[in-house]
């Protein structure tokens, strides 16, 4: 018995080497990993939905297999795990926002691919310009500083009120309009509209 395992053990070595070969490949990710993800999650009933919808950044909703998409980093996934809630990623839909747009050719300003929309530098640029321009009607108030900056006073932005008006007939009554536009990374139209 001791001469045919003695026989057969180099020919069964050899082919648990074959096939361990064949099988071994360099590990590599399929994808990358993105520190800004969108989640899928499940969710039980329409409070915790709004609940969810309260504390994340929500994108899409999907009612009839009760999940919802969230935008998340690391953080918001860390409060999500010490919830309880587990979820996948939407690999196509993180591949795409984090996909670096590029200028179009011969784009000089405005946000990368869309040169209809100014970036923050540029809205400020030009309402400081307004200001300067046109100083007895334009007036730029300083009312705070924005997250970012108060988090670390290198980053960020002031928050500024661009008012209008003419100062230098103070006696005439004016009517009283006031339109709101902020700033954000998906609502770009207002302060286009509003300056």
């Amino acid at each position: 018995m001791q001469k045919k395992l003695a026989r057969f053990l180099p020919i069964l070595l050899a082919v648990l080497i074959f096939f361990t070969l064949v099988k071994s490949a360099p590990v590599q990710a399929e994808d990358p990993f993105y520190d800004q993800q969108v989640l899928i999650l499940a969710y039980q009933d329409r409070d915790q939905l709004a609940d969810l919808a309260n504390r994340y950044d929500v994108v899409e909703v999907d009612s009839e297999t009760h999940t919802l998409k969230i935008f998340s980093n690391q953080i918001t996934r860390d409060a999500l795990a010490v919830e309880g809630f587990t979820w996948t990623v939407d690999q196509e839909y993180t591949a795409l926002i984090n996909t670096e747009v590029k200028p179009l050719f011969g784009q000089t300003t405005g946000i990368p691919g869309y040169p209809c929309y100014r970036t923050v530098a540029e809205i400020y640029a030009s309402a400081d310009t307004l200001a300067a321009d046109y100083p007895g009607l334009v007036q730029l108030l300083d009312i705070g500083d924005s997250w970012e900056k108060t988090q670390n006073p290198n980053a960020g932005w002031d928050m500024e009120v661009l008012v209008l008006g003419n100062r230098n007939t103070p006696s005439v009554p004016k009517s009283d309009a006031f339109f709101m536009s902020g700033i954000h990374a998906r609502e770009w139209a207002p302060p286009e509209l509003n300056l």
